[in-house]
């Protein structure tokens, strides 16, 4: 028999939809579109090509009402909800017109997490470069958001009893691992010490790590004047401060180090530190063995 649990938000914020659908119309719908030939877009709710299934636009007959994304766990729910609260509680004019989906309800249903949130009405900066008329100095101003975003995160007040991961029984999403995951939950920094043995987090802060920085996952409401919407928190975690730096400077893709170039972080080591040197190392040794490489020793 099929089991389900919802988890409604706290508060929703005034505009948040008045009426959602029941649990079992949203995971019936979420089926139809997993069951779809080819996966959907996140703003448009309309087929890409390539990829894999994440979600869909929720529609009443006038417009979008939410989105409904099947998350890889319930930590990507976690680290969602928690940047949201955080972001909250900065002053509007440190903010910056940064922001994250609201969560309205989380279901799980049997081994499926389905998360319904605010539906953003933009472009992601992905598409604003690829439609053209975007010069470089607007250009400049996007990825200047984008580093903002991840200023404000990175020095996120993380809870002083935090685990490293995204939350009680999940596992680390990065890139420092064999298919971007952790083997097993760390109870500890000194836990990844001793799956990590030649590098030294002992004198690291801990932070709030969103390490897929991907253009995809910026959402511009304008491209001038309006809010930045960060989505996809699944590889988002508790993580010494090295596993940030790790994902601004180490990475194949353009974005991440122009972000990191512009990025105000806490406690950040440099992109050439030993840390880093060693941790690209880690990552080769990690992607090339079998999974039970990076448990502790």
């Amino acid at each position: 028999m099929a089991t389900m649990r919802s988890t409604p938000a706290r508060d929703p914020p005034a505009g948040s939809p008045p009426l959602l659908p029941s649990d079992d119309e949203l995971v019936a719908a979420a089926t139809r579109f997993r069951d779809a030939p080819r996966p959907m877009d996140f703003l448009s709710g309309q087929p890409l090509d390539g990829g894999t299934w994440t979600g869909f636009a929720y529609t009443t007959v006038a417009e979008p009402i939410a989105w409904v994304k099947r998350a890889r766990s319930i930590g990507e729910t976690h680290m969602q909800i928690f940047a949201y609260e955080q972001l909250l509680a900065i002053p509007p004019h440190t903010r910056q017109n940064i922001r994250v989906p609201k969560v309205y309800r989380v279901i799980e249903h049997d081994d499926d997490v389905y998360i319904v949130m605010e539906y953003v009405h933009g472009h992601t900066l992905q598409n604003l470069l690829k439609e053209g008329g975007v010069d470089e100095e607007l250009v400049n101003q996007l990825i200047a958001q984008v580093a903002n975003a991840m200023s404000l995160f990175a020095n996120f007040q993380v809870p002083s009893n935090a685990k490293p991961g995204p939350g009680e029984g999940c596992l680390i999403q990065h890139v420092l691992f064999k298919d971007q995951e952790a083997p097993i939950e760390y109870d500890s920094v000194m836990t990844v010490k001793q799956a990590t043995p030649t590098i030294d987090f002992s004198q690291e802060r801990m932070c709030f790590c969103y390490s897929d920085i991907e253009d995809h996952n910026f959402i511009f409401t304008d491209a001038t004047q309006g809010y930045l919407y960060v989505i996809d928190f699944e590889h988002a975690a508790f993580l010494p401060v090295s596993f940030m730096s790790y994902a601004l400077f180490c990475s194949s893709s353009w974005l991440p180090q122009d972000v990191g170039n512009r990025t105000k972080l806490s406690g950040a080591i440099s992109s050439d530190s030993k840390n880093l040197r060693a941790m690209a190392w880690l990552q080769h040794i990690f992607t090339r063995c079998r999974p039970h490489i990076g448990l502790p020793f």
